[in-house]
């Protein structure tokens, strides 16, 4: 049976500086299993 994509862990908004490194994590379930991408001024 299909299931929506659910959050189990949402990411939180995160500030950096030019050059920083950064981890963002999430966790998402759903059936099929969600594809998650990350977007930054909606560009990958």
């Amino acid at each position: 049976a299909s299931k929506e994509p659910t959050f189990l862990k949402k990411p939180v908004s995160t500030e950096a500086f030019e050059g920083d490194n950064i981890i963002i994590l999430c966790e998402v379930v759903g059936n099929p299993k969600p594809e998650v991408i990350w977007l930054r001024d909606f560009l990958r």
